[in-house]
């Protein structure tokens, strides 16, 4: 997807926005993403208010934003939670996202690899850790991300790494 905006877009299990399963990919230059949701489970749990990822899928956003974003459980923004996920972000911001009850405010990260260069995850909230990004096993490369005012109840305003 080149440009437009992905809007108030919701579901009661997963992605608020965007699904990616199997060996799913998504390409994403100059997108906002803003008010999505995950919440209200009709499921156990509700992960990525605005990107779910599992299996060997993969993400690449270059110039985008995602705002406003939450989920129920993990990964206001993104929930990735598989070896074979691969997020890429260029020049990204992630803003006032938020994790209500448990863990990854802005990111959340169960395995898988991310490569960030650029950006800023900010204002992002979890209920308990990894207010800006929670990362449990999995590779994470980072240039030139800036972390301002996350939050979480417990650790890891900023950074939770739980290896």
């Amino acid at each position: 997807m080149n440009g437009g905006t992905l809007y108030n877009g919701g579901t009661n299990d997963v992605g608020g926005a965007i699904k990616l399963t199997g060996n799913a990919s998504a390409s994403l230059t100059g997108v906002l993403i803003s008010d999505c949701w995950s919440d209200k489970a009709r499921t156990y749990q509700n992960e990525g208010g605005a990107i779910y990822m599992s299996g060997s899928a993969s993400a690449e956003l270059k110039d985008c934003a995602i705002r406003n974003c939450h989920a129920g459980d993990y990964g206001g923004a993104v929930y990735m939670e598989d070896e074979g996920n691969r997020l890429t972000c260029e020049n990204v911001a992630v803003l006032n996202c938020k994790a209500d009850d448990n863990y990854g405010g802005g990111v959340y990260q169960d395995e898988g690899e991310t490569n960030w260069i650029g950006g800023t995850i900010a204002n992002c909230r979890a209920g308990e850790y990894g207010g800006g990004f929670y990362q449990r096993y999995g590779k994470v490369y980072m240039q030139n991300v800036s972390f301002e005012e996350n939050s979480t109840t417990y650790d890891g305003g900023a950074f939770y790494l739980d290896a």
